[in-house]
């Protein structure tokens, strides 16, 4: 009998275990959305991957912008003789 208990209560318990995980993977499902919904509305992206490509892009439109303004200050403290 002891061991008919004993198999109930880890039966049990890895039932509760199961119950938790499908409960915190329904939670991260709906951050997953929620992010999802955010990147397409912020960045009309609609997955990650599109996301990430967005990313490279934006890093390399600011680089571009920093080259031309580096350049343009050179250019005035040329011309301004400043330093």
């Amino acid at each position: 009998m002891k061991n008919d208990s004993n198999l109930v209560d880890n039966l049990l318990k890895i039932k509760k275990r199961i119950d938790e995980a499908k409960t915190k993977k329904a939670n991260l499902e709906g951050k997953i959305d929620s992010l999802l919904d955010d990147l397409k509305a912020e960045f009309d992206c609609t997955s990650f991957d599109e996301a990430l490509k967005k990313l490279d892009s934006l890093r390399e439109e600011l680089e571009k912008q920093e080259q031309t303004l580096n350049q343009e200050i050179a250019k005035l403290q040329n011309e301004f003789d400043w330093e």
